[in-house]
């Protein structure tokens, strides 16, 4: 494998170029040599080395490999030489923050990238790997947390010593100043002189205008818990800061940015989370080699700066949720190297429509296109080519209420041409105001799509058919209330010729494991459900349904384990009652269903002997009661029913499932 190296001896080589495409090249070969570097120095499991080559190229494989071997020479002080000079590199810049220093990945990646330190197409993706490597082998970064909900990655510095060696001849100068007090960095001599990596555990808005000085400051950071201290910039601080590449204020009481930002024209990074700021100035534009702005959760924001288009070296624009900014800025489809656009707002004015995302096909991670109504035709959304945009693993379509859609008159077919790549794994349908949704939701193609939400979509009177998702894992249907009945075809699409299925070969939500109901308050009936539908279901929660009279059967629900009732107030039993529910259930909650829960206990307790373990105890708490002695032995691991939802208290059969409750209300 071609690598540049240090060789200690002359100069340095160019960093290897690792293709995004590089694996189309690849023969089993080359894979079977990987394979057994991997076998030999007993980096992974074999069974999670096949998934690195389900889900990754040879490039990241390389980059994975690369570090473990850069790792392996750094314990042993020896074979400096064999590594390539990247890893180095991104090492030497690990070492720059302070020891327990906490990150989330997406912000590490971006800081390295930064610094130019990774030359690839994809350099994403290559420093991805490095840092699995690096938590894999424990010594430089450990993995904090993990969001498996939004794939965000949280890292811990854990400090270690880079031998002389490898710093001279790094191109990343280790000249780095962590102090409580600004006043080390000061009167540090060598800072006039090289380039220095500032990382601040205290600092004051009067000691900036110092800082500023100098001007081979390519670093500046600020430690989260003391970011309050500092609440505006002064105007010329960025004037002599040409060098600048990494610039992190978020957190602080800023509430704008100075003009002099513009001469800041090697900055790279720049992340204003979390303040007051109200707008960007114009001189933005001159950042040319910007390549991250992070703006998560600034309340005030009212706009980005017109001349956000001409940032056309940007790769991540993160908005948050929190800010008040109406539609994006005219000409951002100009942006076409965007690979994170957290959401687009659409407007009507020229420049600002959903046809600006046409060109954007690099766009990953999660996108939320919200306001559209304001789409202007279906020609306009077609345009906007989601379709190709195979890297978005996460898509929500928001449009405002019910009652300005009327207002306004929208035309609900533009769903129909909002359809995603087939890549997509979550999607989310908020405020949706036709009454059916489009075929592509249900589309068998979508093998990836592992959860949907579909919330507040008031005229909506006919369920897609989403049981014929192979990989459907989470579903929630909120709020919707137009929806009277469920029937066979939201197993699968009866209308569809092709899909027509024998009922002893079709297998409806093969995959699925959750599925909540909310507020549907028109529901009368769910039914027809087949007997080999919902293998894998273990938690079924139904709230808040209140003309919901009949219930598919659960008795063939062969993995549920908890089954919730709340505010269902004219069901008037379960199907074939106690008797013939699933044996695999742990926990049923019932609570404000009045004449489910009379039904329910003259039969109770025959049932949990019969069909349970004798532990598991039934009982109904009357409204006010408080629970005595006898009541709270009876706790200890049970299924509840309760009438009151104030005085309701639920007993679990095991501490799993109490935290998977605890888990449900905390979400919501």
């Amino acid at each position: 494998m071609d690598q540049s190296k240090i060789t200690f001896s002359g100069e340095k080589a160019s960093p290897p170029i690792r293709t995004k495409n590089s694996w189309l090249s690849s023969n089993a070969k080359d894979n079977d040599t990987q394979l057994k570097y991997f076998i030999e120095y007993k980096a992974e499991s074999s069974e999670h080395i096949n998934n690195l080559y389900k889900f990754w190229g040879v490039g990241e494989i390389e980059a994975y490999e690369d570090m473990l071997k850069c790792m392996k020479s750094l314990t042993r002080a020896e074979d400096y030489a064999i590594v390539s000079q990247e890893c180095w590199d991104c090492l030497v810049y690990c070492s720059l923050f302070p020891k327990d220093y906490e990150v989330d990945g997406d912000t590490l990646i971006q800081l390295l990238m930064a610094e130019d330190l990774i030359m690839e197409e994809n350099p994403e993706e290559i420093a991805a790997a490095y840092l699995r490597a690096l938590c894999k082998y424990g010594e430089v970064v450990s993995l904090l947390k993990e969001d498996y909900g939004t794939g965000k990655m949280w890292y811990k510095m854990i400090g270690f010593e880079i031998p002389k060696q490898v710093l001279e001849r790094s191109k990343i100068n280790p000249v780095r100043v962590i102090s409580d007090t600004p006043s080390s960095v000061l009167i540090d001599p060598i800072a006039e002189t090289k380039h220095l990596h500032v990382t601040l555990q205290c600092l004051l808005t009067k000691d900036l205008q110092a800082l500023g000085k100098f001007t081979k400051m390519r670093t500046l950071l600020l430690l989260q818990d003391h970011r309050a201290n500092v609440d505006c910039i002064p105007c010329g601080f960025f004037m002599s800061l040409h060098n600048l590449r990494v610039l992190d204020l978020s957190r602080t009481k800023i509430s704008e940015l100075p003009s002099s930002i513009g001469n800041a024209t090697s900055l790279r990074f720049l992340d204003l989370s979390e303040t007051l700021v109200t707008r960007l100035p114009e001189t933005i534009e001159c950042l040319q080699n910007l390549q991250t702005l992070k703006l998560q959760n600034c309340p005030r924001l009212l706009a980005l700066p017109k001349a956000t288009r001409k940032l056309t070296s940007l790769r991540h624009l993160d908005l948050g949720t929190l800010r008040r900014i109406h539609s994006m800025p005219a000409g951002i489809g100009a942006l076409t190297y965007l690979r994170t656009l957290s959401e687009f707002i659409v407007g009507r004015e020229i420049g600002c429509c959903i046809r600006e995302l046409k060109n954007m096909n690099d766009l990953g991670g999660k996108l939320c296109l919200s306001k559209l109504e304001n789409v202007a035709g279906l020609d306009d959304a077609e345009e906007a080519n989601l379709i190709s945009k195979q890297r978005l693993k996460k898509l929500e379509l928001r449009w405002t209420d019910d009652e300005y859609q009327e207002h306004i008159g929208v035309n609900h077919e533009v769903i129909s041409y909002l359809q995603p790549h087939t890549s997509l794994q979550d999607l989310r349908i908020v405020c949706y105001g036709g009454s059916t949704f489009p075929s592509w939701i249900s589309h068998l193609s979508f093998v990836n799509l592992r959860n949907i939400t579909i919330f507040k979509c008031s005229n909506c009177q006919i369920l897609p058919s989403l049981g014929q998702l192979p990989s459907l894992e989470s579903l929630s249907l909120i709020e919707l209330i137009g929806i009277r009945f469920i029937d066979i075809h939201f197993r699968r699409n009866k209308f569809n010729p092709s899909a027509v299925y024998e009922d002893d070969q079709f297998v409806a939500f093969p995959a699925l494991q959750k599925l909540e109901m909310k507020s549907m308050i028109n529901l009368e009936i769910w039914s027809n459900i087949g007997r080999f539908d919902l293998p894998c279901l273990q938690k079924l929660s139904i709230k808040n349904c209140t003309k919901l009279a009949a219930l598919c059967e659960l008795t063939n629900m062969i993995s549920l384990e908890y089954l919730e009732l709340n505010q269902c107030t004219k069901l008037p039993s379960l199907p074939n009652q106690l008797e013939l529910m699933p044996t695999s259930l742990k926990t049923l909650v019932i609570e404000d269903c009045p004449l489910l829960s009379i039904s329910c206990s003259m039969e109770a307790q025959d049932w949990v002997e019969s069909q349970h373990s004798p532990n598991l105890f039934i009982y109904q708490r009357e409204e006010g009661a408080e629970a005595g002695a006898e009541e709270q032995g009876r706790r200890k691991a049970g299924l509840v029913l309760a009438n009151s939802k104030s005085d309701s208290q639920i007993a679990c059969s095991d501490s799993e499932a109490q935290g998977f409750l605890s888990s449900e209300e905390d979400s919501m």
